[in-house]
């Protein structure tokens, strides 16, 4: 669908469901408070492909406190080969019970009563979105990525969920690309860490960035 936020065009390939055998994730909780990671952390319900992960990226395959995926490996990896087969892309206001609205950045595509509806947010600055969301009163963006690891295609399909807006950014632009490979591309999915002077303190900051760089058609 693409996110209409930064005058981005992209023609993105249809929502499919599948089922996925892992989830990558960019960090984890420390006590209750989230921290990020700069290498890739993976999750599962099936220990065969913790260790298979381990075996090609490093870290060890252990158990965590998690009912539906009680599996769990640190890589080394800052970087991981992927084949991409689906971005599904948006943006999302949550409850807590579950989403409020979902919307493209300017037209509401949820709850489906008020699909076609311009978002309330359309128009806004990309600050003003950020503050709306961080108060929990606007939607931020809501990224996943469906792929394969490049040498590990037989494990099954993988997917990376993100709220960055870093790569709400750049998303239009991986979708292209991806459709114009036909639907499925190789690439590479990578950690890195930026460090900034907030202008606001004058202190140093950092975070850690996640990013898509597809390289030539899968298929």
């Amino acid at each position: 669908m693409g996110i209409n936020i930064f005058a981005v065009e992209a023609d993105a390939a249809p929502r499919q469901s599948f089922e996925t055998v892992g989830r990558f994730r960019a960090g984890h909780l420390v006590g209750k408070r989230p921290q990020s990671l700069e290498a890739w952390r993976l999750t599962s319900d099936d220990p065969d492909v913790t260790k298979a992960i381990a075996e090609a990226f490093g870290g060890e395959s252990q158990g965590w406190d998690n009912e539906r995926q009680p599996f769990e490996v640190f890589t080394d990896a800052t970087s991981v080969p992927i084949i991409l087969e689906k971005v599904f892309s948006g943006m999302t206001l949550w409850g807590r019970s579950g989403p409020v609205h979902k919307c493209d950045g300017e037209v509401m595509t949820f709850p489906e009563e008020q699909a076609g509806d311009a978002c309330p947010m359309a128009g806004k600055s990309i600050e003003e979105r950020k503050a709306a969301a961080q108060n929990g009163t606007g939607c931020a963006p809501d990224i996943t990525l469906r792929f394969r690891v490049q040498g590990l295609y037989e494990l099954g399909v993988f997917e990376f969920k993100t709220g960055s807006w870093g790569m709400a950014k750049s998303i239009g632009e991986v979708e292209a690309k991806l459709a114009s490979f036909g639907g499925t591309a190789f690439g590479d999915m990578a950690l890195e860490p930026v460090e900034f002077v907030q202008k606001s303190t004058g202190l140093n900051r950092r975070f850690v960035k996640s990013s898509v760089v597809l390289t030539g058609a899968a298929s």
